[in-house]
C-alpha cells in the first residue's frame, strides 16, 4: 500500500448539487471504508475536529501551517488507499460579500485551497469541481442569501456585475496553479443527473463495487417568484421578525413547480449572452492540460 492515500478533493462549487452528492456518499461511508476509502465532508470540517476557521484565517506560509497540523488528516489515515474530502467552503463562503468581487468567482479560492491542503497534509490531489451557467448560479445564490436570513433586493445583490463576465475558466486556472494540484475533474451542474455515476466512479475509485444511490430530491430548493415577492413585501413593510424564517416559510408556501416558476429577474438578452459565454468557457476548459471535462 502507498505511504499516503490518494486524495480526491471535492471543492463544490456552491449551488451545483454539492450537498446532494455529499449526502449520497456519506450514506455509504461504512461500505466505502471497508473498501479502503475514507470520506470526510462538511460535518467533519465544520466541527472542532478540523481547524477550518483557523486555517482559512492563516496569513503565514502554507509550510508553517503544514508543520503546525502535521501529520494532517491525510497522514492520520495512511492505512487507507484513498481519501475523499468534500467541502465547498474551501472556495469561499456561500454568503460572503466578496463571492463575486471584481467580477470573479471566489477571488481568494487559490490561497484558501493552498492553506486547506497544507493543514490536511495533502501533497498531491485530484480536484473535483462542478460548474453552472453563471446566470442560473447567481439566481440560486441569491435565493440562498435570502434563506440564510440576509434579505435584500436582487439588484442590490448583483450590483454592477454582468453575469456573462463571470468565468469558471479563470477560477480553474487559479486552482490548477496551487502546488500539489495534479488534476481536476469538471462537470456541468446541468449534466449532473447524467454524469453523476461517472463522477462517483472517479471520485471513489477503487471502491467501484460500492453502490452510491443519489437522493431523489434536491438538498436545497430555491425560491419561486411568488416566494421571493413575499420576502420583498415583508422587507418593504418594515422587516420585523426572523428573516430566514420568513424566507423559508415563503418557500414552503409557494414551492417551485410548473405552477410556481422560479424567480427570474434577468432579461432574455442577458441570459442568452451569459449562455454563449458559458459555452465558450467550457470549450476552453476542455482544452486545458490536467483537466477532464465530463459531458452528458
Amino acid at each position: 500500500m502507498a505511504e499516503h492515500p490518494a486524495v480526491a478533493l471535492h471543492v463544490g462549487a456552491h449551488k451545483t448539487a454539492t450537498t446532494h452528492l455529499q449526502q449520497a456518499i456519506r450514506a455509504q461511508r461504512r461500505a466505502l471504508l471497508a473498501q479502503g476509502v475514507g470520506f470526510f465532508g462538511p460535518p467533519h470540517f465544520r466541527s472542532h475536529r478540523f481547524p477550518f476557521r483557523e486555517v482559512m484565517a492563516w496569513r503565514g506560509a502554507p509550510e508553517a501551517l503544514r508543520a503546525r497540523h502535521a501529520p494532517g488528516l491525510v497522514g492520520r489515515h495512511a492505512r487507507l488507499s484513498r481519501l475523499v474530502l468534500s467541502e465547498e467552503n474551501i472556495l469561499g463562503g456561500a454568503h460572503d460579500d466578496e463571492m463575486f468581487e471584481q467580477g470573479r468567482f471566489y477571488p481568494r479560492a487559490g490561497a484558501r485551497l493552498a492553506r486547506f491542503m497544507a493543514a490536511a497534509g495533502a501533497e498531491r490531489v485530484t480536484l473535483f469541481l462542478a460548474v453552472r451557467d453563471p446566470a442560473s448560479f447567481l439566481l440560486s445564490a441569491y435565493s440562498q442569501k435570502l434563506l440564510s436570513g440576509s434579505p435584500l433586493a436582487f439588484d442590490s445583490f448583483i450590483g454592477a456585475l454582468a453575469p456573462a463576465r463571470l468565468s469558471w475558466l479563470e477560477l480553474l486556472a487559479r486552482l490548477l496553479a496551487v502546488p500539489g494540484v495534479a488534476h481536476c475533474v469538471v462537470w456541468r451542474f446541468e449534466d449532473y443527473p447524467a454524469v453523476a455515476g461517472e463522477v462517483l466512479d472517479r471520485m471513489l475509485a477503487p471502491a467501484g463495487a460500492v453502490r452510491v444511490p443519489l437522493p431523489e430530491q434536491p438538498a436545497h430548493q430555491g425560491l419561486s417568484a411568488r416566494a421571493q415577492a413575499h420576502v420583498m413585501a415583508w422587507l418593504q413593510a418594515g422587516a420585523c421578525g426572523d428573516a430566514a424564517g420568513i424566507a423559508r416559510a415563503a418557500r414552503a408556501r409557494f414551492p417551485k413547480s410548473s405552477a410556481e416558476p422560479g424567480f427570474a429577474p434577468l432579461d432574455a438578452a442577458t441570459l442568452a449572452a451569459t449562455a454563449r459565454a458559458y459555452g465558450h468557457d467550457l470549450d476552453r476548459i476542455a482544452a486545458l492540460p490536467r483537466v477532464t471535462l465530463l459531458r452528458a
